[in-house]
């Protein structure tokens, strides 16, 4: 017999550990956040975690529910690159809201469409908040195109500003519908029926009151979140990118790499044209040399390695893919004999690269570098002319390119390394690659990870920013919008929407109430301050302009400004959402034992 799944069985376990794995990212929202060491059961190892996905992939959920927010946490990275840390709280608080719910009597199906409904109007109304990127223009001499100004620690101020055309991309799915309908497919109870698309944000006129980010250096600053030395290295990525490109400005993330050297002091951090890798001090020379003349270049896909075999390789009788007969001694002989030929200087390898062959190249003045990316190799076939072959048996005198500079990197001016050291930096450029390094340094290796992952969060937010054309007012400032607009539905809404409707802003409350204590603020003044400004945006007769007269979108704001990007942002609301709807269904599925047969097994997901 079926029981109610707010009865006594009817526990929702789901819900329960989804609100319980997200309260342990707490640490992890604000300027502020806090790290982590977690510790296996035996107390033997251990690991600093800094971010959201760090956390969860050190976790061991064995759980349904564990595998799926961590699946949700790992797409909102790989798309994004930030929000991470939003979506795994709003997935905790919103598991609490549903419980909540429950607790009143409310039918999941009822919860379920009005969750739905209530985000989908507070996306609709986020769009007010929009403040455009419009960054000044401003062309150079006999009509050639400027560059942004890069200021900022560390950096010189270079040519004039430039604006880019006021411009507002479709955020997540292309953009939020009206009355999108969440459709959790994996749900047998859930109805099938499609919601319509939408066109996208349109593009109104900036909402009234509201000032537009005309700097480069503003926008940086509001979107570093308190990491402002990762975003100067950013920003002085982002100029070469830029140097000699025409407006509207982009950072292309999927140009810029990291290297880590631990060891040197934070102050020798920084910014490298072209692809960085670690080698062996042993290599010093060999590079030396190389830095007096363009070196010619050969590419592999795969492993330097006389063992390596593309995938989809089938056997043949005899050698295959230029491994050779006598083992490695041969290989290594055979594959030194033909980059001597073809007067290789330096070979890239995607892969690994042969020990035994790597030294060879060394005595030969060659160098043999393994482990670059597949869009540096890319990048530099490109500018070089080179063409990436699978093996070396396979190279010939079209595929090795030409005028690629190697060099040391020493470091910035007045911070620059020292000699001895067990490893050094080398940079490999060309000239129409558009790559650039960001070199960091460090005594302490966890420590230097952190920094690594603030980089590219804060590299993610300005490129969504400048593709996107638009950014929200940050501290919170579009979550209290939308919990004023849910408050105003929740006193019209008919039948249970209501106390959903309040319930999904309580959620976004704890999300406000944790802002302020990560930055500092004592429990019981961080919650008065989250009721008086709620009370206040409810109280007002136009929310939007009064939030962005507090956070400073206005004219006059208060300084510093904090930005947040668009889509990201969004986009982990959406995922947040739907993961704690898909566990309330499953759970409903689960205690009240509907549409299976009495001796099915019951499994969750």
């Amino acid at each position: 017999m079926a029981v109610s799944c707010w009865g006594a069985r009817g526990r929702h376990e789901g819900l329960e550990q989804l609100s319980s794995l997200a309260e342990a990212g707490r640490a992890f929202l604000g300027p502020l956040r806090a790290s982590k060491f977690v510790t296996d059961t035996a107390g033997e190892a251990g690991a600093l975690v800094s971010s959201a996905e760090q956390l969860l992939e050190s976790l061991e959920a064995r759980g349904a529910v564990g595998q799926l927010l961590r699946e949700a946490v790992r797409a909102q990275h790989a798309a994004h690159g930030t929000g991470a840390a939003t979506l795994l709280f709003l997935a905790g608080a919103w598991g609490r809201a549903a419980q909540d719910c429950l607790q009143l009597g409310i039918p999941v199906p009822a919860i379920v469409s009005a969750m739905a409904e209530g985000l989908c109007m507070c996306t609709e109304e986020a769009a007010a908040l929009h403040l455009r990127v419009r960054l000044e223009q401003e062309e150079g001499r006999q009509g050639e195109s400027a560059s942004p100004q890069l200021t900022g620690p560390g950096l010189p101020r270079t040519s004039p500003e430039f604006h880019a055309a006021p411009r507002v991309a479709a955020t997540a799915e292309s953009a939020w519908p009206g009355r999108r309908r969440t459709e959790l497919s994996r749900s047998r109870h859930l109805g099938r029926g499609g919601g319509r698309q939408g066109e996208g944000v349109d593009p109104d006129p900036d909402p009234p009151g509201a000032r537009a980010c005309t700097d480069l250096t503003e926008l940086a600053a509001g979107l570093s979140h308190g990491h402002d030395g990762c975003m100067a290295l950013v920003e002085a990525a982002l100029r070469l990118q830029l140097r000699g490109t025409r407006p509207p400005p982009a950072l292309h993330a999927a140009q810029l790499f990291t290297c880590c050297v631990p060891g040197p002091p934070a102050a020798c951090s920084g910014v490298c044209p072209g692809f960085v890798a670690l080698v062996p001090a042993s290599c010093a020379t060999t590079v030396q040399a190389l830095e007096r003349r363009p070196a010619r270049v050969a590419l592999l896909e795969g492993d330097l390695t006389h063992t390596y075999r593309h995938p989809g390789f089938r056997a043949a009788p005899g050698p295959a893919g230029g491994a050779g007969a006598g083992g490695e001694a041969a290989w290594v002989e055979g594959a030194e004999r033909a980059l001597g030929q073809l007067r290789v200087d330096l070979i890239l390898a995607r892969g690994r690269v042969s020990e035994a062959l790597a030294g060879r190249c060394l005595r030969a003045g060659r160098l043999a570098l393994g482990g670059v990316p597949g869009r540096a190799l890319r990048a530099l076939a490109e500018a070089s002319g080179a063409a990436p072959a699978l093996y070396v048996s396979q190279l010939h005198e079209a595929c090795v390119g030409a005028g690629v500079a190697v060099a040391l990197w020493r470091g910035p001016p007045g911070n620059e390394l020292g000699g001895d050291r067990a490893a050094v930096a080398v940079s490999v450029a060309a000239e129409g690659a558009a790559l650039a390094t960001a070199v960091l340094t460090g005594p302490a290796a966890g420590p230097l990870r952190m920094r690594e992952d603030a980089f590219w969060r804060c590299a993610r937010r300005v490129e969504a920013a400048l593709a996107e054309g638009a950014v929200f007012p940050g501290a919170g400032a579009v979550e209290l919008l939308c919990i004023a607009r849910l408050l105003a539905l929740a006193g019209e809404a008919p039948g249970h929407r209501p106390a959903v409707f309040r319930s999904l802003a309580a959620g976004w409350r704890r999300y406000l109430t944790a802002l302020r204590l990560n930055a500092g603020a004592p429990a019981l003044e961080a919650d008065a301050a989250v009721q008086q400004l709620v009370a206040e945006a409810a109280a007002s007769a136009r929310p939007a302009a009064h939030v962005l007269r507090q956070h400073g979108g206005g004219a006059e704001p208060p300084a510093p400004r904090v930005y947040d990007a668009v889509t990201p942002k969004l986009e982990a609301w959406r995922r947040a959402l739907d993961l704690v709807l898909l566990v309330l269904q499953t759970d409903s599925e689960i205690v009240t034992d509907r549409g299976r047969p009495p001796d099915a097994d019951a499994m969750l997901l």
